[in-house]
């Protein structure tokens, strides 16, 4: 099967050339002569070990465990060190002077964005070692993170360009989910207004006494999903008149939340739901505790609790269904990453080989790479049915009955770093590798899909007195958000959404909102949205 990338080598090269060539005289020389014709993981038959730090806490996968690092390491010859931790971590590792030879951090943070003190630029390696790695980028996402100094320092994963939102390429990750069998019952109301989504939760809770009506994210001192994400579903810009906009003073998103605050009256929201932690949520949706879900996170956490709710009990699967919508009717909306991504993939200056490095970066944006991290390998893990990568028997088997297995010991879509969810879509990925149970909610989600790269790393630069003053407008808002729903009258409702704009006023709000006003502005000149 053949599948293709449509980038030009010739033209990113060109674009990066002129400044890559007075670092390049400091580089070791190259072990082989290469061209864009064949990626260096192809020719260099030295094995190789490389050195990687994730800045994922959570994350705790060993290389050559499972099928995907395995013939990873079978194709390229190169050895990988995993290491893993949080910002704190992250800030020792700096503090010490010796840096991983690869790392992952956060697009957003402020050691990323001062890569150039502490990183090679990738184009610089690749010029003199591995030419083919242009042919693996999207000219979008190159234009998007190449510097001033016209060096590209770093490589995004989840980068999702305007284009690939428009081509249907890109799943959303937030859902209206329902309880199917309960739903069916009640005769499938309607949750997308105000009225027809409390009648439908005094429904489920008068014909099922032991649910709660409605379940949400855990709280965890946040605003789960009643803050950003309902303001989505609600399709409520966060940019208007040619100004960044505050979308928790928006009359439709104030109609909704005094709808969820007559829902607390009615004791149809439980207070539970205001102080569980997210295993007590995963654990209600994985006893199919919850008629309807406001749920974010669908692929990543819940989608495991919602397979093991069906798989327990065939009634407790959950549908995604239109959820709550402006007055207008307009459609839901659920989001994604940008074309910012989600984390960068960076060489230190401390790599002891360069060449290796850049090899393995380049396998993992390959075709090849992206094949064998979402598929494996044809013949033993997948077979091509009319052109489309389709799972054996046995490996759908293990991924249909244990998932905790499938991704320990196949291992798809478990290594991050350089994934490019676009292509996962176009090339079969969500239709062969994803559990029948949950299929149709990422259907769902797809077709409710929009960008919103113009948003990108539009918040106050960190450690400056508005990105510390936004912070605490922040924690207000969601003490006010909670205080709002459990508000007793509408005048309570109405003082505590006052509260919120006088300490918004005393904290700098205007600089803040001013701010990210010019960023989104030059975003919008950046993605061809405006003229200068």
């Amino acid at each position: 099967m053949k599948l293709f990338r449509m980038v030009s080598a010739l033209v990113l090269g060109a674009a990066l050339v002129a400044p890559a060539m007075a670092q390049d005289a400091s580089l070791p020389a190259a072990r082989t002569k290469n061209t864009d014709a064949k990626a260096g993981w192809e020719t260099d038959k030295k094995p190789g070990s490389v050195s990687w730090y994730l800045n994922w806490g959570w994350y705790d996968r060993k290389y050559k465990q499972d099928v995907v690092t395995q013939k990873t390491f079978a194709d390229t010859k190169i050895e990988v060190t995993y290491s893993y931790g949080d910002d704190d971590k992250l800030n020792t590792l700096f503090a010490s002077g010796k840096l991983p030879d690869i790392m992952t951090i956060g697009s957003w943070t402020q050691i990323a964005k001062d890569a150039k003190k502490w990183a090679i630029p990738l184009d610089t390696i690749a010029k003199k070692y591995d030419p083919y790695f242009f042919k693996t980028l999207k000219p979008d996402v190159v234009s998007w993170y190449t510097q001033p100094d016209s060096h590209l320092y770093g490589y995004p994963n989840f980068s999702n360009t305007d284009k690939d939102y428009k081509a249907g390429y890109v799943y959303g990750s937030q859902a209206f989910l329902v309880r199917g069998d309960m739903y069916a019952a009640l005769g499938k109301p309607d949750m997308t207004t105000p009225d027809g989504f409390l009648k439908g939760l005094r429904a489920a809770k008068a014909k099922y006494p032991d649910i709660n009506p409605i379940g949400f994210n855990a709280f965890g001192g946040g605003e789960s999903t009643l803050g950003a994400i309902l303001q989505d579903f609600l399709a409520i810009s966060e940019f208007k008149n040619g100004a960044y906009y505050d979308r928790y003073t928006d009359p439709e998103y104030l109609r909704w939340m005094r709808v969820f605050n007559t829902a607390y009256k009615e004791e149809l929201i439980s207070d539970d739901i205001f102080a569980d932690m997210n295993q007590n949520f995963e654990e209600n949706i994985q006893r199919g505790k919850y008629f309807a879900i406001l749920a974010d996170g669908v692929m990543t956490g819940v989608k495991d609790q919602l397979i093991k709710a069906a798989q327990a009990d065939p009634t407790k699967t959950y549908l995604a269904i239109d959820g709550p919508k402006n007055s207008k009717g307009e459609a839901n909306i659920t989001r994604n990453a940008g074309i910012q991504g989600w984390t960068l993939t960076f060489i230190s200056k401390d790599c002891k080989d360069p060449e290796t490095a850049i090899h393995l970066i380049t396998y993992m944006l390959s075709e090849q790479g992206q094949m064998v991290s979402k598929f494996g390998v044809e013949g033993q893990t997948y077979d091509v049915v009319k052109g489309v990568p389709t799972l054996k028997p046995a490996i759908r088997k293990i991924m249909e009955t244990d998932q905790a297995k499938f991704d320990k010991e196949i291992g798809f879509g478990q290594t991050y770093m350089l994934t490019d969810e676009a292509w996962q879509v176009k090339n079969g990925y969500y239709q062969s590798n994803i559990n029948s149970i949950v299929k149709p909610i990422t259907e769902w989600m797809r077709l409710h899909a929009q960008g919103n790269s113009q948003m990108s790393n539009s918040e106050p630069d960190d450690r400056t007195t508005e990105s510390r003053n936004l912070t605490n407008i922040r924690q207000k808002r969601a003490e006010v958000l909670l205080n709002a729903v459990m508000a007793s009258s509408d005048a309570d409702f109405d003082g505590y959404w006052k509260e919120y704009n006088d300490y918004k006023a005393a904290n700098g709000w205007d600089k803040i909102a001013a701010i990210q006003t010019a960023k989104i502005k030059e975003n919008r000149i950046k993605l061809g949205y405006d003229k200068k």
